[in-house]
């Protein structure tokens, strides 16, 4: 499902949880970036998941729209080095 995140907000440590949703994934080993990325849509800004990472090639699939931040130039490494985007 895609969920709508009103709010989010890096400067208040605000966090995305999709660790549930991967499956092989292993923190320091795999890349980050094959199995999550952000997407802008408009205003907003996509949270696009690819459930297996590279296995059997690229799918990725929206699990959530961050209302409002279509220009904030989210970066999937940053937000997992920061711990805001947790993916294990």
């Amino acid at each position: 499902t895609n969920d709508s995140i009103n709010g989010f907000d890096r400067t208040d440590l605000d966090k995305l949880d999709i660790g549930d949703l991967l499956t092989g994934y292993t923190a320091g080993v795999s890349d980050n970036d094959a199995f999550a990325r952000f997407t802008v849509s408009g205003a907003d800004l996509l949270l696009q998941v690819d459930a297996n990472g590279a296995t059997g090639g690229a799918s990725y699939s929206t699990v959530g729209t961050l209302v409002g931040l279509g220009t904030s130039g989210m970066d999937v490494e940053e937000m997992v080095a920061f711990g805001l985007l947790i993916m294990t």
